[in-house]
């Protein structure tokens, strides 16, 4: 069995969505304070539904607005064309400026540079902005960094800067950071291994309903890692993340109704549970159940194959 580690705040397929709604509600802020270049970007997005839905009234809300601040709006008065990709083209906007030395605000920012939403994709800005939110103790922030960090997204490579970050995102009890301290710590990455003290996190997250840890804890319960061995309770822990749609807990408890562990071989359950992770949009974009190993990987005692360590949200 394989642990699930969030991507918070860089896949977005992964992001909760009100991060990302909190990223855009920063954008219409400094809209409404009349800053012309968010303005635009909303209108834009709205029109485009890039990190919004679709919506032409919206879109054109903000187009208006922006038109009396400038002409960059077509001089009709309507909505600009989308381009060949269906999107509309943006213009290079910084918002870095205009955010101040809210924390909060810096994190949302940060955010939407990270996916490109609504501006230009830019990861080395996105880590300047969460770097001044994590120093002013934004524990959101810190963990998003954490992941750049770890992953060498926007800036050098430092597991170990990681690893301190996450330690101090989980102190203020952000779930993600929890989940992937966790994750560390059961893997050895760049920590000590230590199954009793990640499936503590791993707890804590899950106390907090984070359905990675769940996942997570499915797993430690099914190896018997940290924990003694118990199939019922992984199936259970299986069960409430296949919920929110973990890929990974959805094809482990597929497998556990195929040999009748923790819970009554059901061969249809099986199937009918792999395929729904199979077709799940994963980052490595391949099906869970033709993966073979990866680096995260737990060693298993069980015969039910390794999966990969990252999986998706249907």
């Amino acid at each position: 069995m394989a642990l699930e580690k969030v991507n918070l705040h860089m896949e977005p397929a992964l992001v909760p969505e009100p991060y990302q709604a909190a990223a855009v509600n920063s954008l219409v802020r400094l809209a409404e304070k009349g800053v012309t270049e968010a303005q635009l970007t909303l209108a834009e997005m709205y029109e485009a539904g890039d990190g919004v839905p679709v919506d032409h009234e919206k879109a054109t809300h903000w187009y208006e607005l922006a038109s009396l601040n400038t002409r960059a709006v077509k001089p009709d008065g309507g909505l600009s064309h989308l381009d060949v990709a269906g999107k509309v083209p943006r213009k290079p906007r910084r918002y870095d400026k205009l955010v101040g030395d809210d924390p909060l605000s810096q994190c949302d920012q940060a955010y939407m540079y990270a996916h490109g939403i609504g501006v230009e994709q830019n990861l080395p800005l996105a880590a300047e902005l969460y770097t001044q939110a994590a120093n002013r103790g934004c524990a959101a922030a810190q963990t998003s960094l954490g992941f750049m960090y770890e992953h060498g997204l926007g800036v050098p490579q430092n597991r170990e800067k990681a690893a301190e970050l996450y330690r101090s995102a989980a102190a203020q009890g952000d779930p993600a950071a929890l989940n992937n301290l966790g994750f560390l710590l059961a893997t050895g990455g760049c920590l000590p291994r230590n199954s009793r003290e990640a499936v503590g996190e791993f707890e804590k997250a899950a106390a907090h309903g984070d359905p990675y840890a769940l996942c997570n804890l499915g797993v430690m319960y099914h190896n018997g890692e940290g924990v003694p061995q118990d199939y019922k309770r992984a199936a259970e822990f299986y069960k409430k993340a296949a919920e929110h749609g973990i890929a990974l807990a959805k094809y482990n408890l597929g497998l556990m109704y195929q040999y009748g562990q923790g819970v009554k071989a059901d061969q249809r359950k099986s199937q009918s549970l792999c395929r729904s992770a199979d077709a799940t949009i994963i980052s490595r974009k391949q099906p869970l159940s033709e993966a073979a190993s990866d680096e995260d990987v737990l060693d298993s005692s069980e015969q039910l194959g390794q999966l990969p360590a990252e999986g998706g949200a249907e």
